[in-house]
This record gives structure tokens, sequence and C-alpha cells, in this order.
């Protein structure tokens, strides 16, 4: 991550977005289902990108 800018970045935005799904999740979900999905399918996007980097 020390030398890759763009994989650094990618790993503090899937964090981020991970961190705002427990919370919603632990507080019930206060947003619609829709909205939910894409927040899980934007994570789950940003999960194979980085693993795809990784290997």
């Amino acid at each position: 991550m020390q030398n890759d800018n763009e994989f650094a970045d990618q790993v503090k935005q899937y964090n981020a977005l991970d961190k705002e799904i427990r919370v919603l999740e632990l507080n019930g979900a206060p947003i619609s289902d829709h909205s939910m999905l894409q927040l899980k399918h934007d994570r789950a996007q940003l999960k194979d990108w980085l693993h795809a980097r990784i290997n």
C-alpha cells in the first residue's frame, strides 16, 4: 500500500463503505432496501478489485 496510491485509496474507500454499512445494519438499516443493496454492491466491487490487485 505504501507504494501504490491507487490501491491505498481503494482500501480507504472500502473501509469507509464497510463501516457505513455496519453502522446502518446496527441501527436497523434506516435507508431503503434498494439503497442498502447498492452500498453492498459497491462494497463487493471494491473487494473484488482489491483482491484482483493482490493476486
